[in-house]
This record gives structure tokens, C-alpha cells and sequence, in this order.
């Protein structure tokens, strides 16, 4: 198998057809995937007027990561990438619209909805996997670092303006049009999809050996565990994610209750983070031809810890927008390094079990 890449280097990313034809599609879908956001938890509420119900959903959510993440790894590493966008797209768009009808003929449940954002979030889940995957196929390696910083810029802008947009237009289409806007961007993303030319990822002696998903697995770890730099990077962004997790599950509550913020201020702190997040993707390229990783990673690290230090001893709500701007731009910074790193790495033959060990 030959990256595609290695047969032209265009000046810039954005003359990168393949590139422009992915990245295009999935931020259509980004923003408009913060309907489908929006809509499903309000819902559930007006189903259930159940804090626990909304909560339910959140944590079905994460069981395709938690849980179904490696063996979706194996899939993507053994099946032909193309198709698996393809059919992940088109059981997202079938899942949406089946959603649309069930709230058109009002027969909707709770345990519909459970079924309905499981089976999406898992499929939403191979989508992203398989597209990480492809991307060091289809760009050149020295520029896999702009790649994923464009990206990653791209989503984090269309997170600050998503939700707000999104709440206009579900006012204005309400929930059942909001959800076929959504599967018709789908529908584009598919366009974009079958005009990309991808090489075949197969690998002859994958299927020469029928090996086991016991094995595939051992493999997968073993390739990350065996890559000392990725694999001390994957340790640091357990323990970041952890500290991340639990300062975000309180801070609202903090800023309210002992700063006295106002629910404009909340706004202001959490768009600190995105707006971190944007600057690390906008500087990140010119950083990495000065630094070599190592340097970046520590930089990374040593801001994540100085945002979560002003956190920890803020006296005012404008200093917790100070410290959610540096933990926005580490957790942007690294992630872009981490996936980078990944693609560079990784034999494409096993990079999809590799992305699996997202801790």
C-alpha cells in the first residue's frame, strides 16, 4: 500500500484536493451535528422532566468509546477505510431520519431515543476513527501537522458559534426538519466521501494469518506500547483528561455560587476555552518548525498545569476565563501533537487500533 501523498507535495494543504474534500464535509457536519445535540437531551427532558433520563443519555454516549472503541479499531484496520466512511455515514443519516419520523407520528420514547443515540454515537464514532486514519494516506507527512491543525481550528471555531446557531434554528424548523437538515448534511458529507481517492488499506498478511480480535488487540497495544514517546504521551493525557474532567463537572457550579457570576459571565468562560483552543491551532505549525516534539509536549503539559493552578486559586470570574483559555489551548495543542504523532508513527495497517487508545 502507497499513501497517496507520496506522489505529490503541494505547497499547501488547501491545494490538496482529497484534503479539502474531507475537511469540507466534516465541518458541514460538525455544525450541523449541534442540532441533533441540542435536540436530543431537550427531548428527552420534555419526555421524561428526569434530570436521571438526561444524565442516561450522556453516560450511553460514552460506551462506544469506552467499550467498543478497540474492537471498532479492528474493523477499520481490516476492512477497506472507503467503504467503512460510507457505511458509517448512511446508518447515521437511516438513524436520523427514522428519529425525524418517529417525532413526526409522535410515537417517540425514552427507550427509542437510548437505542437511537447509541447506535449513532457508535457509528458517529467509526466515522471518526476510520477518518484518522485516512489521513496519513492522503497527505503528505510533513504536512499531516497543518492537516490536523486546520482541522482541529475548524472545529473548535464551529464549537463556539454551533450551539448558539443551532438553538436559532431549532426554534425556527423545530426538531423533526433540524434532524433531516442534519442527515442532508450527512448526505453531503457522503458526496465529498466517494470523491476522495483512497488506497486500499488491507493488508495481505492480516487476512494470511486469520488472526484472532485477541491478537489484533495485543497488536494494537503493543505498537503503542512499544513507541516510547507516544506511549508516555497517552499516560499524560489520561491524567490531563482526568483533571480536565473533574474541574469541568464543578465549574459551573464555582463560578455561580462562590464568584457571583452572572450567566453572561459563563458564557465569557467557557468561549475562553475555544478561544485558546483557535490560537494553539493558528500557532501550532510555526512552533513545530522552531521546537523539536519534546519540547512542544513538555510546553503542552506545563500549560495544562498552570490553567488548572489558576483554576484552583482563582478569586474572581475573569481570572477562571484566564485559566479555561490555557487549559483550551493545551488540550488543543496536545491533541493536535498526539494525533500527529499517531499518523507518523503507526504503520497505517494497524493505525486504527492504535487510535482506539484514546484514554
Amino acid at each position: 500500500m502507497k499513501p497517496l501523498a507520496s506522489h505529490a507535495h503541494p505547497d499547501t494543504i488547501w491545494k490538496n484536493k482529497h484534503f479539502v474534500f474531507l475537511c469540507s464535509g466534516t465541518t458541514i457536519v460538525d455544525l450541523t451535528f449541534h442540532l441533533y445535540n441540542l435536540a436530543l437531551p431537550i427531548i428527552i427532558y420534555e419526555l421524561s422532566k428526569s434530570p436521571l433520563a438526561m444524565s442516561t443519555m450522556r453516560a450511553i454516549d460514552l460506551v462506544p468509546h469506552i467499550f467498543l472503541g478497540i474492537f471498532i479499531g479492528i474493523v477499520v484496520d481490516r476492512v477497506n477505510r472507503k467503504k467503512m466512511m460510507v457505511l458509517s455515514i448512511w446508518m447515521q443519516i437511516m438513524i436520523l431520519l427514522v428519529l425525524a419520523l418517529l417525532l413526526k407520528f409522535n410515537v417517540i420514547s425514552i427507550w427509542s431515543l437510548y437505542i437511537c443515540g447509541f447506535t449513532l454515537t457508535t457509528f458517529n464514532y467509526l466515522f471518526w476513527n476510520t477518518f484518522h486514519t485516512v489521513l496519513p494516506l492522503i497527505v503528505h507527512k510533513d504536512q499531516l501537522i497543518s492537516a490536523n491543525a486546520s482541522i482541529s481550528f475548524l472545529y473548535t471555531f464551529v464549537n463556539m458559534i454551533g450551539p448558539g446557531l443551532a438553538g436559532f434554528i431549532l426554534i425556527s424548523l423545530g426538531y423533526t426538519s433540524s434532524l433531516v437538515a442534519t442527515a442532508a448534511s450527512l448526505f453531503l458529507l457522503f458526496i465529498f466521501v466517494f470523491r476522495v481517492k483512497i488506497p486500499n488499506n488491507e493488508s495481505p498478511k492480516l487476512h494470511k494469518s486469520k488472526s484472532s480480535i485477541s491478537n489484533d488487540m495485543k497488536a494494537g497495544f503493543y505498537q503503542l506500547r512499544q513507541t516510547q514517546l507516544l506511549w508516555n504521551i497517552t499516560i499524560v493525557n489520561l491524567f490531563i483528561n482526568i483533571a480536565s474532567s473533574l474541574s469541568g463537572a464543578v465549574l459551573i457550579f464555582y463560578a455561580l455560587d462562590r464568584l457571583d457570576a452572572s450567566k453572561s459571565n459563563i458564557g465569557f468562560i467557557l468561549s475562553a476555552s475555544g478561544v485558546g483552543g483557535i490560537l494553539a491551532a493558528t500557532v501550532i505549525k510555526r512552533l513545530t518548525k522552531r521546537f523539536n516534539r519534546q519540547r512542544l509536549v513538555l510546553f503542552g503539559i506545563g500549560l495544562a498545569a498552570f490553567g488548572q493552578f489558576i483554576l484552583f486559586t482563582t478569586y474572581h470570574w475573569y481570572v477562571l476565563m484566564a485559566g479555561m483559555f490555557f487549559i483550551g489551548f493545551s488540550s488543543t495543542f496536545m491533541n493536535i501533537n498526539f494525533l500527529t504523532l499517531k499518523q507518523e508513527l503507526t504503520p497505517p495497517h494497524i493505525l486504527g487500533r492504535v487510535n482506539a487508545f484514546r484514554l
